[in-house]
């Protein structure tokens, strides 16, 4: 280990129980009603399968703990091409946001959206897995902003979650926005009509997430385990059965009460966000297939928090005609992993945004598997 590197000692974990997972579900309801508590309106409450949702990922996410835990943690070699020099660390304990607190000043780490481990962005918790090359991110990269916009995402579909008790479908990132395709059934089998009306309250919303900084946490998860996890969701049921081979597993994130199926990586917390607002909300279209109902497509816009400002306006288009209302490319990811420790990258062909005008339907998405 490097001179005067401490890193920080880390608390047992402890084994996971049934009462670990009680306790899971019952702090779901507190979350949301800490999420909600400044809403001077009457918003549908956190539906059962929120709470069968995190009840679930708890239990794995202990499980996965104690397997970290148990892994031989041996010295690694860590290579920083930026800084001219290399440290030794520890695997699966030292994580890239440990040696970024080492190396620079506060100011320099809250700069700092994600990492790169030897080519692949990795979250700044996650912990080396062995002798890397290892570089930091900020948000004036493209990859830092794209890590930015998909932390969005989730504070969006967090929120329509929570405002309409509705089932989500697919989420993109786009050039300068980025949006969430909402079921018009909702979770009780009603349907949901969401309009401009609606955009102020989902603002809202967003604003006392993104104020709450709750932390995005990583998880490999299993298909079986996928498809009991989103049980009450039938989309996400469609891309977990279509897409994801048996013996496979995906990566979910969770940020506060919410999980979804993301490849990531992910902000370390909500609350490098500064402002979210809806950008417009998209008639409703075919999802895959003309038996399963229709969606609405919501764009989001999000802006940074003051440590990404300068960055941020220095990657802004100066040119007018470049607004977000202009057609940009989208990509959906899942990630998916076999049991062979075969990484591959499931995705969307790159597709035009509709005109905002226009009344035609969702573009239907065609799946397919490709080695990363």
């Amino acid at each position: 280990m490097a001179k005067g590197h401490e890193l920080r000692k880390k608390p047992p974990v402890a084994d996971v129980g049934a009462g670990h997972c009680s306790k899971a579900a019952e702090m779901t309801t507190e979350i949301a009603k800490l999420v909600l508590a400044p809403l001077d309106r009457d918003i549908d409450s956190p539906s059962d399968y929120i709470s069968h949702r995190i009840h679930l990922f708890e239990k794995l996410k202990g499980e996965y703990d104690n397997e970290v835990a148990s892994k031989r943690h041996k010295t690694i070699n860590v290579h920083l091409p930026d800084y001219g020099r290399s440290i030794a660390e520890t695997s699966w304990e030292t994580t890239p946001a440990d040696i970024a607190r080492y190396l620079g000043t506060q100011k320099l780490v809250k700069k700092i959206v994600v990492a790169r481990v030897d080519g692949e962005l990795w979250d700044l918790e996650r912990p080396l897995e062995g002798s890397c090359r290892l570089e930091f991110l900020k948000f004036n990269t493209p990859e830092g902003k794209t890590t930015f916009s998909k932390s969005s995402t989730h504070v969006l579909g967090q929120a329509a979650e929570l405002k309409f008790g509705c089932l989500l479908c697919l989420s993109a990132v786009a050039e300068d926005s980025f949006f969430y395709e909402v079921g018009r059934t909702s979770s009780n089998g009603t349907n949901t009509i969401i309009g401009s009306g609606d955009w102020k309250s989902l603002e809202e919303i967003a604003e006392q997430i993104i104020t709450a900084k709750q932390k995005f946490e990583r998880l490999v998860v299993s298909k079986e385990n996928l498809l009991e996890m989103f049980k009450h969701n039938k989309y996400k049921l469609h891309l977990i059965s279509s897409n994801i081979a048996d013996g496979a597993s995906a990566t979910v994130y969770r940020c506060g009460p919410f999980i979804d199926l993301c490849v990531g990586p992910h902000m370390r917390d909500t609350g490098k966000i500064g402002i979210l607002e809806i950008e417009e909300r998209f008639p409703p279209g075919s999802l895959w297939h003309a038996e399963m109902d229709s969606v609405y497509r919501i764009y989001g816009i999000s802006t940074p928090k003051e440590e990404f400002l300068e960055d941020y306006n220095k990657m802004r288009p100066q040119d007018p005609e470049m607004s977000p209302q202009r057609s940009v490319s989208e990509e959906t990811e899942l990630h998916t992993e076999h049991t062979d420790e075969t990484i591959l990258n499931l995705e969307t062909p790159t597709c035009a945004r509709p005109d905002r005008n226009s009344r035609s339907s969702v573009l239907g998405m065609q799946f397919r598997f490709e080695p990363s």
